[in-house]
């Protein structure tokens, strides 16, 4: 199962993830996100009524959005649903991998093999930065940067691609390749998950 939820308390955000298997829930405010099969649903959790979401095909990954709408990778495409589910714009980008969504900026990040990329919310390039290596994990850090991580280096970037921090990985024993990232901007903590299932805990402070 793949599950990953985001709710409010007193103004802060909280995200749990956990990731094994077929099924895959995601919740933002009042909605949850599943796909079971080749069709991903979105549910109302107050009346609890299912809406289809896009067309049929395997979906790799959702990022919720507020207004209930959601971002979709399907292999190589990027999709964006509107509140009714249509689709508003896709595209195709080679080697996608894992996105943020940051809302203030509204600007969708996304890895691709050794790019990441910044798209607007209409699915427009609106940069890029070239790397050395597999860029493995990414999560957000506010409105104007964002943390990348590869197998060695945890580094965070302004939105103009500018590096402003740098922290070695190789160091802390993690044992396997990263698998991603989990970042905690209101306690200054970013989380880094290994393939092997161990996590760190890193105080950015």
């Amino acid at each position: 199962e793949r599950i990953a939820m985001t709710t409010r308390a007193r103004g802060t955000t909280w995200i749990v993830g956990l990731a094994a298997g077929l099924l895959s829930l995601l919740a933002h405010a009042s909605f949850v996100w599943q796909v079971d099969g080749q069709m991903p649903m979105r549910i109302d959790i107050a009346t609890a009524a299912t809406h289809s979401a896009g067309e049929p095909g395997p979906v790799d990954a959702i990022v919720p959005l507020g207004d209930g709408g959601a971002w979709l990778r399907r292999g190589s495409e990027l999709i964006r649903l509107t509140p009714d589910l249509r689709v508003a714009a896709r595209a195709g980008v080679a080697l996608a991998g894992p996105m943020y969504w940051e809302s203030q900026s509204r600007r969708l990040w996304v890895l691709a093999g050794r790019d990441l990329l910044r798209y607007d919310e209409h699915l427009l390039l609106d940069g890029a930065v070239r790397f050395d290596v597999e860029l493995r994990g990414l999560a957000g850090s506010g409105p104007d940067a964002i943390w990348v991580a590869t197998d060695t280096r945890l580094m965070r970037f302004q939105r103009d691609g500018q590096q402003v921090e740098a922290i070695e990985l190789s160091s802390m024993a993690l044992g396997d390749r990263v698998a991603g990232l989990l970042a905690d901007t209101a306690r200054a903590r970013v989380w880094v998950v290994a393939t092997s299932g161990e996590m760190v805990a890193i105080d950015v402070a």
